[in-house]
């Protein structure tokens, strides 16, 4: 594996930026912060340095691009929507054996089930910040020229989902009903503060591959479902991905983690031709 990226390694990205710096790796790492305390979770990306250099990074704090965008809708957006301490970061990287500039993203948002809008609001300031950054890149290391996009996560969605339907279709129209906030007391006025709409064109990596996305990444004793995805814009092409065990297997000993699998979460990996 030449790229790895990952998310809420709790209290363990000292130890793992060591290991891997042993292994010719270096990384970026961005950390949640609470009352502006870094945490001990976070996401970090991982390159092999004699392969990649990185260009430039963008580090993303939802709620502080939340608190900014919903200003002019009232506290009570504000408040509904600033939820959690989720991160993302993104770098562009050059490959150079052949010099081609891509970006590489990860990202964790929140699991906020019962609420919808506010996962619907985290994934669409995602792909805003990301358009952006892309912009950034093409402006000032392409000339202008596209370039290729893999992002990663764990959306805390599944493929029903209206984030899935966001991010791959990049407007909600089955699931239009996520981005609307619910639980909402009668006194109180909440608008979510974005138009859903994205033009990244981005795709899932397995679902491109395999034609579905994988039976589970997450396993435990109440659920099982896919949440985590790679998604690429199409100038990243998916050339294979890494098979997973089925529901059935994971589910033997009660979920995840077991014996096998030191988390609840089971990793996903794609090999891509850069276009």
């Amino acid at each position: 594996m030449k790229i790895a990226a990952g998310y809420d390694s709790s209290n363990h990205f000292p130890s793992i930026k060591k290991q891997l710096a042993g292994l010719g790796y270096g990384g970026s790492v961005v950390l949640k912060k609470d009352s502006d305390k870094e945490l001990d979770l976070g996401n970090a990306i991982f390159y092999k340095d004699a392969e990649f250099e990185s260009l430039s990074r963008r580090n993303i704090s939802y709620s502080s691009v939340l608190a900014k965008a919903t200003k002019e809708f009232g506290p009570a957006s504000k408040k509904y929507f600033c939820y959690g301490r989720q991160v993302a970061v993104f770098l562009a990287l050059r490959q150079k054996s052949s010099g081609k500039i891509f970006i590489i993203g990860t990202t964790h948002i929140a699991c906020s089930y019962e609420w919808k809008s506010k996962q619907v609001a985290q994934v669409q300031v995602m792909l805003n910040e990301l358009q952006d950054f892309k912009t950034f890149v093409e402006a000032k290391f392409t000339d202008g020229a596209a370039v290729p996009i893999i992002m990663t996560g764990d959306f805390n969605s599944t493929p029903d989902s209206g984030v899935y339907e966001l991010v791959t279709r990049g407007r909600l129209m089955v699931h239009s009903a996520d981005a609307i906030p619910n639980d909402v007391p009668a006194n109180e006025s909440v608008q979510f503060p974005f138009a859903c709409a994205s033009d990244l064109g981005l795709s899932s990596a397995y679902r491109t591959v395999l034609g579905s996305e994988p039976e589970a990444t997450n396993v435990t004793g109440d659920f099982s479902g896919t949440l985590d995805y790679i998604f690429t814009n199409g100038l990243a092409t998916p050339m294979a991905v890494l098979a997973t065990p089925s529901d059935a297997e994971c589910s033997v000993s009660g979920g995840l983690p077991d014996a096998v699998q030191p988390s609840d979460h089971l990793p996903i990996a794609a090999q891509f031709v850069l276009v």
